[in-house]
């Protein structure tokens, strides 16, 4: 539990850009690792022809574990082919990026540790902005439930362990949150210049 605490405070400061002490540079991981949903269930990501539509647009992440809070700007680009973070801190410089093919995650940053687990980032965004069919059959087959509430004006996606909610994904106008309960973490995502749904 500790550990994957761990990687989860890991990706929040990711999302944060914060800079770090230890240091990547480019690394792929052809081998993909599972994502631990619980501490005793996982699932593998989808493949990015999952995505439900395309997104070419500068985002705004507020990222929050526990009573940390951390803001940054990101170039997000997800489609078919892939997902694609580019992380820009306060001033627009480059603070590294991530990318997901289907196949392998590449992580090119000076600000993150050699051990970064980047499956938990696309993870996360693979709940908020994947087709919900694939995605319900990808967590049932691992013994976790997905549903989707649509409504005119939002759309609320919730992960649960049994009756226990463990995630939670609200599509409002131009924001998204992403709330994970049991891991006690969320990321804000803003589109200013859309609307999602």
């Amino acid at each position: 539990m500790k550990s994957l605490c761990k990687i989860v405070l890991t990706g929040v400061l990711l999302l944060s850009a914060v800079s770090l002490s230890s240091c990547a540079t480019t690394k792929g991981q052809p081998k993909l690792s599972k994502v631990y949903i619980t501490n005793t269930k996982s699932v593998r990501l989808l493949e990015p022809q999952n995505m439900a539509g395309s997104f070419d647009d500068l985002v705004y992440f507020t990222a929050k574990f526990g009573d940390q809070e951390m803001s940054f700007a990101s170039l997000f680009q997800a489609d078919e082919t892939g997902i694609n973070l580019n992380l820009l801190n306060e001033f627009a410089t480059d603070m590294g990026s991530l990318y997901y093919d289907g196949s392998q995650i590449i992580v090119d940053s000076n600000v993150l540790p050699a051990d970064f687990k980047a499956e938990y980032i696309v993870f996360d965004l693979q709940l908020a902005f994947y087709e919900i069919n694939p995605l319900s059959l990808s967590l049932h087959n691992s013994g976790i439930t997905f549903s989707c509430e649509q409504y005119p004006d939002k759309e609320i996606r919730n992960v649960y362990d049994g009756k226990k909610l463990i995630c939670q994904i609200t599509k409002l106008g131009n924001k998204v949150t992403i709330v994970n309960k049991l891991r006690n973490y969320s990321y804000t995502i803003l589109f200013p210049n859309l609307v999602i749904q």
